[in-house]
């Protein structure tokens, strides 16, 4: 007011345990001659995260929790060779995924789980014309999940009035990608490319 008093007041307090525990195990392979790499490999990892969050504002406590689990199942191999002017790098990488999440509020409870398979290929091609001229072709799919947060549904408030939360329906998106480089006496490159994420 006009002698510097507060008209209204608003304070919270809020606790966020987290316990996270990661694990991963991998293998790999790799041999080369003479004009040929060849690698391969195998991974495992597995996320489990237990985070809470208790809300505390005029006097009524809010006590929220939210269960992560991923584990994912990974192979790969990719070959390298090369022949006079032409250097070409392929591969292929799949995985299974298996998600849940798990949130507890004082009046709901909800599970969503998700378990998929997908395929990442990848393809490169360098083509020497010359010693000044150079054309590369690339082409790639790669997956990208939603961060934790993300997918935590609590309400987070920032003031009494913004307040911010997460979907744990989200899904990952599938980036697609297509390039051409050419290079010119090696310091110049003109590229035409194309990118899709669904």
């Amino acid at each position: 007011d006009d002698k510097g008093s507060f008209l209204s007041s608003y304070e919270n307090s809020s606790r966020s345990p987290q316990n996270i525990r990661l694990s991963t195990a991998a293998l790999d392979y790799s041999t080369t001659t003479k004009r040929l790499q060849f690698n391969a490999g195998a991974k495992v990892y597995n996320v489990r995260s237990n985070s809470g969050w208790d809300f505390t504002s005029g006097g009524s406590i809010t006590d929220n929790q939210f269960l992560y689990r991923e584990q994912n199942y990974a192979l790969y191999a990719d070959g390298t060779i090369s022949w006079k002017k032409v250097a070409a790098r392929m591969g292929l990488r799949g995985e299974y995924t298996y998600l849940s999440t798990h949130s507890y509020f004082p009046s709901t409870d909800s599970l969503n789980t998700q378990h998929y398979f997908k395929l990442f290929p990848t393809v490169y091609v360098q083509y020497t014309i010359n010693d000044d001229n150079l054309l590369i072709l690339s082409a790639n799919r790669r997956i990208n999940r939603p961060d934790y947060y993300r997918l935590n549904p609590f309400n987070y408030y920032v003031t009494p009035y913004f307040i911010t939360s997460g979907n744990p329906f989200l899904r990952p998106s599938l980036d697609y990608a297509v390039r051409m480089d050419y290079v010119l006496k090696n310091n110049y490159t003109f590229s035409l490319f194309y990118n899709y994420t669904k």
